[in-house]
């Protein structure tokens, strides 16, 4: 990757976005039953849940054509039939710094996706994802420890009534991200269908 000023760089990541009404619905009970918690939890807004692929973070316009370039080689493998099922944390439960819903399909297509588009940035110089694939829904990032008893129990309690949605991912979307004070602004770059 070539390197440039900061004030160049566009701050990027591609992703599934979830555009569908079901899916953003169930998303939406999800993040409110766990909002019950009071936890201090930032969370994440409805229009922006996504399934991440990969972070890229600050890149040149040349290292944003090459990543279209890498996104573009995935059209047309076809839609991906998942599921949103459960709920969990990261690093872990009891430990929680990032919430997220699961996305489960059981022929491994997303991670076959994933594993392919990492192959193509790396031809393209990209440096190797260096955390496993695993993939989810953020739905919010604690912020303090305040009330993570009472977010422990919903996280578990959500889990427990085993409540799934099905979810049709059909296309792979190259975003830049703008943070700002009310919260990120995602601008599409470069959709494609799968």
């Amino acid at each position: 990757m070539a390197c440039y000023t900061v004030d160049s760089l566009m701050r990027t990541f591609v992703a599934i976005p979830v555009v569908a009404d079901l899916p953003s619905r169930y998303l939406m009970e999800c993040r409110e039953f766990l909002q019950a918690a009071r936890a201090d939890v930032k969370w994440v807004a409805g229009g922006h849940f996504h399934l991440t692929l990969r972070f890229v973070g600050d890149a040149s316009e040349d290292d944003v054509a090459a990543l279209k370039k890498c996104v573009r080689a995935l059209a047309g493998i076809g839609p991906i039939e998942a599921t949103l099922a459960g709920a969990g944390a990261f690093p872990s439960v009891a430990r929680a710094q990032t919430l997220w819903a699961g996305v489960t399909d059981p022929a491994k297509r997303i991670a076959g996706l994933e594993r392919s588009l990492s192959e193509s940035l790396e031809s393209e110089g990209f440096p190797p994802e260096r955390k496993p694939f695993h993939p989810h829904i953020t739905l919010g990032r604690v912020r303090s420890p305040r009330g993570l008893a009472a977010l422990t129990h919903e996280l578990q309690k959500w889990d427990s009534q085993g409540r799934t949605m099905p979810w049709r991912l059909d296309r792979v979307t190259v975003f830049e991200s703008r943070l700002t004070p009310s919260g990120p602004i995602y601008t599409p770059l470069l959709e494609v269908p799968l």
